[in-house]
């Protein structure tokens, strides 16, 4: 329970500095693998997708769905935390879209 209150903690902070990180997960994500590649001294950009995803698993990254898990949970509680207009009208229609598709 520990490092998901560490990982709901440092995305509240990247949401509270960062607008484009509240309109998208990639961009969220990429901040997070910021703060991380500075913490273990890796470059995640020079880094290849199979090694990353054996990092992740090593040095206990957040997978990308729990960061975004942690940004729904955070912009439901806190408004000034949300996407714009534009980003919370498409995620409210693909909202609706999948609960469609979920019952079908």
């Amino acid at each position: 329970m520990g490092e998901l209150r560490k990982t709901t903690d440092l995305v509240y902070d990247i949401l509270k500095e960062d607008k484009a990180a509240r309109d998208s997960d990639n961009v969220l994500y990429c901040r997070v693998l910021e703060y991380y590649g500075k913490r273990l001294n890796v470059d995640f950009s020079r880094v290849s997708v199979i090694s990353f995803f054996g990092s992740v698993k090593r040095s206990a990254i957040p997978s990308i769905e729990t960061v975004g898990r942690c940004r729904r949970k955070l912009q439901e509680e806190y408004y000034e935390l949300r996407g714009s207009d534009n980003v919370e009208r498409e995620r409210r229609a693909r909202e609706k879209d999948f609960r469609s598709y979920a019952r079908y």
